[in-house]
């Protein structure tokens, strides 16, 4: 049985040109914030542990919310570079309003694990990030 520590907290921030959505910054398991000008994450590894940051996200359409086929895409991204490390992982997420906001939302967060298969030591949850801004 392995332990998982749990941080909660987010953030959203805007600005000319972008929108930023971001877990907590300085968690154990990493922090990493989802730019959905150019549907990109950063993910940050903080502590000089042995283990990798994994951001685990997936995409929802809430055309079609409470339905089985609600989330249409899931994905990773693996920072092993080590502490006070950045990388940028970028993606193309469909693009679309519904009743008057993003059609599509992504949910994520970010984990700490040892390589890349490894289970999860630290957690921290993650904030629903709209793909078209706000």
């Amino acid at each position: 049985m392995s332990a998982v520590a749990v941080s909660g907290s987010a953030y959203a921030a805007t600005g000319p040109g972008y929108t930023e959505f971001c877990t907590q910054p300085f968690a154990k398991a990493g922090g990493a914030c989802f730019y959905s000008d150019d549907d990109s994450f950063k993910l940050t590894d903080n502590y000089a542990d042995g283990l990798r940051s994994v951001l685990r996200w997936e995409l929802g359409d809430r055309a079609k919310k409470g339905t089985p086929g609600y989330i249409i895409r899931r994905g990773e991204c693996h920072n092993a570079l080590g502490a006070n490390k950045t990388i940028v992982c970028d993606y193309d997420f469909p693009e679309g309003k519904l009743n008057g906001t993003s059609r599509y939302l992504v949910h994520f967060k970010v984990e700490s694990q040892d390589g890349p298969t490894g289970s999860p030591v630290y957690y921290v949850g993650g904030p629903i990030g709209y793909v078209s801004g706000r």
